[in-house]
């Protein structure tokens, strides 16, 4: 498992960077947000899990991370520097919480991806998989991760409009909303 930090803090990538964050309790979403506008970045990265190669850490593209409060996953929704979403990435994990006034969560190797043209896929389940027969995540942990990646992509598949509506409409409210 590895510790991520919802604000990225540890991103060397970044050179220059506005960060917005609050918490939410609405009837589409509760808990946290995060707003990450990578205004200058040293080295870009490359999506390669659809069949065109696209960027997604670039200068002036942004990232929009949801810690949902009582879930087993993150989702991160990453625009290109037009507000355009590229895709929403969702992290399945074990555990979140709070270390030295950051919000972090371990993520579990499964993920989600929902790509703007709305195909969907499960990413690094051989990851998974490994893990447990290494003996680093009990049967337990593996069952809950499998099951939360399965929920996720069926509802993804079933309605991806409503995963990228949640994504753009609070992408829209932080970009705009004044440093915090």
């Amino acid at each position: 498992m590895t510790r991520k930090y919802l604000s990225r803090p540890d991103w060397k990538r970044i050179a220059k960077r506005e960060d917005r964050k609050m918490y939410i309790s609405e009837a589409d979403f509760t808990g946290n947000i995060h707003f990450l506008k990578m205004l200058e970045v040293s080295n870009t990265l490359l999506n390669t899990k659809f069949e065109i190669p696209e960027l997604i850490v670039n200068d002036n593209y942004s990232w929009i991370l949801f810690m949902p409060d009582n879930e087993f996953y993150v989702i991160i929704g990453q625009f290109d520097n037009n507000d355009n979403l590229i895709q929403i990435y969702v992290d399945i994990i074990n555990d979140s919480g709070l270390e030295n006034d950051e919000l972090y969560y371990d993520d579990i190797y499964i993920d989600v991806i929902l790509h703007y043209d709305k195909k969907v896929l499960i990413d690094d389940e051989d990851e998974l998989k490994e893990a447990l027969k290494e003996n680093i995540i009990t049967n337990e942990q593996y069952q809950s991760a499998y099951k939360t990646a399965i929920t996720i992509y069926e509802d993804m598949k079933s309605d991806p409009d409503k995963w990228m509506n949640l994504v753009n409409k609070y992408h829209a409210i932080m970009k705009n909303k004044k440093e915090i």
